[in-house]
């Protein structure tokens, strides 16, 4: 029987939307979109930011070089905190699930991003597993990072089910014996859910 149901956050509970950001640092430099995104993407400074191996600041200030941004870091980083805007309909559901489920997370995030989204959402800290690739120092899809999150939660991989818009990351779970559900942007979660659920004889 589920016990326990973690969620991705990007594109899963908060849509994800770099334009505006895009158009924001755009602004504050002369490099054309296609070298922008080569040089923002181009070196592995980010990943390392996921992992938590690399300071925020350090990072931005590294990448305000690389993309000749006329701006403050401060600024670029203000710049890409807001790329997170929550999706009501599911944070409804989250808030219904709790009282028959332990709800933690699983999400690839940098800590200025998880920072800033916990300022906003306060409720994200009262989870008992909350795993941030910053945090435990692994990406999803290695399994490290489940482990660490049914440390946190204190369940059996079978008593876990993980959600997530990637399917890799679903598959990844699954591999450790975790129930798992790929879940669209565009899906509805709330159907998607309870046919998971009843399909499985684990309500």
């Amino acid at each position: 029987m589920i016990r326990f149901i973690a969620f991705d956050l990007g594109n899963l509970l908060f849509r994800v939307d770099h334009g505006p950001a895009w158009q924001q640092t755009r602004a504050h430099t002369l490099l054309g979109e296609e070298e922008l995104f080569r040089r923002f993407y181009g070196s592995g400074d980010m990943i390392e930011c996921l992992m938590g191996s690399l300071d925020d600041h350090v990072f931005f200030g590294r990448l305000a070089q690389e993309l000749e941004y006329t701006g403050g870091v401060d600024q670029l980083i203000g710049i890409w905190q807001g790329v997170f805007a929550p999706i009501p309909e599911r944070l409804a559901l989250l808030a219904e699930l709790e009282r028959d489920y332990e709800i933690g997370v699983i999400s690839n995030i940098s800590r200025f991003q998880s920072d800033h989204l916990e300022r906003q959402f306060p409720w994200l800290q009262q989870y008992r597993s909350v795993t941030y690739s910053w945090r435990c120092g692994y990406l999803k899809p290695r399994p490290e990072i489940f482990v660490r999150s049914l440390e946190c939660s204190g369940h059996e991989p079978g008593q876990c089910l993980f959600i997530d818009d990637q399917q890799r990351h679903v598959e990844a779970a699954e591999a450790l014996g975790w129930h798992g559900l790929h879940v669209a942007l565009e899906d509805d979660l709330r159907a998607s859910l309870r046919q998971a659920l009843q399909q499985n004889s684990i309500a």
